[in-house]
């Protein structure tokens, strides 16, 4: 819902968990689209329920290699229904089969290293997408193991 609808109809913004409102999530351009990737990093929850935190950083994919997991997943949907809340607050709306994924392979005590392309990669950057989607078999190769 846009931000005029809201305030026509008189309904507040969601609140991000904390007391913030949550605001898009602005990706930084990527060093070098050859050999740089983005990184998230899951937080824990003991809740099973609880949102989905994370952060993510740029990391330089041949320093990476082995401390990070892929995730491998059908996208399903393209509607971009549930939210990853990163970076202190901002959001990141994702699909409902990533966002089943991210929760099933969360940890409950520690942070989980997790390559996503719907995350990792600026779906909205066109150019950024021509380079990074011929790296993915290198990124699968990289990765610790890959999560299916």
């Amino acid at each position: 819902m846009t931000e005029e609808i809201r305030s026509a109809l008189g309904i507040a913004a969601p609140a991000v968990p904390g007391g913030s409102l949550a605001t898009p999530h602005t990706y930084e351009k990527l060093r070098s689209n050859n050999s740089h990737i983005r990184v998230l990093t899951l937080q824990p929850s003991q809740d099973a329920s609880a949102d989905l935190r994370c952060s993510i950083q740029q990391q330089e994919l041949g320093m990476i290699a082995g401390q990070y997991e892929s995730i491998s997943y059908t996208w399903g949907s393209q509607s971009l229904v549930c939210k990853l809340y990163c970076d202190g607050g901002c959001v990141i709306h994702i699909t409902a089969n990533l966002h089943s994924a991210l929760r099933r392979f969360r940890f409950k005590y520690d942070t989980r290293r997790i390559w996503a392309d719907a995350v990792c990669i600026n779906q909205a950057d066109a150019e950024e997408k021509s380079h990074q989607i011929p790296l993915m078999p290198q990124i699968y190769r990289c990765a610790l193991r890959v999560l299916v």
